[in-house]
């Protein structure tokens, strides 16, 4: 079982990882906008 959580946690952290990244690809295009005056900050710190 213990395995089985661990597993859960590695899958979890790689989801995390890859929400993260893709945010920060929307927010650097974002950015490039005519919104560039305000700047999109994001830290998994919400998700951790």
């Amino acid at each position: 079982m213990k395995e089985y959580s661990k597993s859960i946690k590695e899958h979890l952290k790689e989801v995390t990882q890859s929400v993260k990244s893709s945010f920060q690809a929307f927010s650097d295009e974002y950015s490039k906008t005519n919104y560039s005056s305000v700047p999109i900050n994001f830290s998994g710190s919400a998700i951790e």
